[in-house]
């Protein structure tokens, strides 16, 4: 990583508040116990599709770090929402988290550790099904 990227991460660590995995569950937890007239946290996944097609924690939803911008005032329109992002390991998340403060989300936060902390962690998680054919096929041209 260069200095600028480094500065650039600097910064985005400085203005993102960062929540572990463990407490993000917890949050999760408290939110169901609450019930739907409580539902202030949105999840969001900013992996890649393939990444999330691999798995994902539960309730997520999936807006592409890459398509950020142009997706997430559709798929959360309420910037009052906490929104917590991940992605694999906390890198993607809080460069997202940062984006989304500048979009006006005030209450973005940034999973640290990613999926992989949350999958080590032993917390749920959805696996796609997939054809593993479809996967590992190649045709010619």
């Amino acid at each position: 990583m260069g200095d600028a990227s480094r500065e650039i991460m600097r910064r985005a660590r400085k203005q993102v508040p960062e929540w572990s995995p463990s407490q993000v569950q917890e949050a999760l937890a408290n939110q169901h116990e609450a019930g739907r007239d409580h539902q202030d946290i949105v999840l969001v996944d900013v992996r890649e599709k393939h990444e999330w097609n691999e798995g994902h924690i539960p309730g997520a939803i999936h807006v592409p770090r890459g398509y950020l911008e142009l997706q997430i005032e559709e798929a959360v329109p309420d910037k009052s929402k906490t929104v917590v992002l991940y992605c694999a390991g906390g890198v993607r998340s809080l460069m997202s988290g940062s984006t989304l403060q500048q979009m006006g989300y005030d209450k973005a936060i940034s999973m640290s550790g990613g999926f992989g902390q949350w999958k080590g962690n032993g917390y749920a998680f959805v696996r796609h099904k997939t054809n593993a054919t479809a996967v590992t096929c190649w045709y010619p041209r």
